[in-house]
């Protein structure tokens, strides 16, 4: 036995697991996972932060052409009261004129304020969207920080 240089001593061991649990011992194994939980972390920020960027412009597009539409609609609507206003003024006495010019007035306050609602609203969600990109970005922030010093009691 002695001669081909196997002793009974010692059990005889894989490479593989002895260079792993030299890794294990030296803490090498919980870097490595602390390390790819912060990439991973710093990813997944990365990418809802363009995420919610991306949301941002497309909510600002659409608040754009929801006031070019209503813009639109009011000049529509003026100009359409103006030409019955008109023919109104030719046919009819001056009460009536009176009371179109009061509907196109009323309509064109109307209209401004469904202007006004659709700012409004599509920035509410803008808000909403910031608020959920912070809270999130804290928590990860406070999860990273909290595993951080529990490893550094291990390590």
């Amino acid at each position: 036995m002695e001669e081909q240089g196997v002793t009974d001593d010692k059990p005889k061991q894989n490479w593989k697991t002895a260079k792993y649990f030299t890794w294990a011992n030296k803490g090498y194994v919980i870097y490595a996972l602390v390390g790819w939980f912060l990439v991973k972390t710093v990813i997944s920020g990365i990418i809802m932060v363009v995420m919610v960027s991306m949301a941002i412009r497309v909510i600002t597009v659409i608040m754009v052409i929801m006031v070019i539409r209503d813009i639109l609609v009011i000049r529509v609507i003026v100009v359409i009261m103006v030409i019955i206003a008109i023919r109104v003024i030719t046919v009819i006495n001056v009460i009536t004129v009176i009371l179109v010019i009061r509907v196109i007035v009323v309509i064109m306050v109307i209209m401004v304020i469904m202007v006004i609602r659709d700012i409004l609203v599509i920035r509410v969600i803008v808000v909403i969207i910031a608020i959920r990109v912070i809270i999130v970005i804290n928590v990860i922030m406070v999860f990273t920080e909290h595993i951080m010093l529990d490893l550094k009691g291990l390590i």
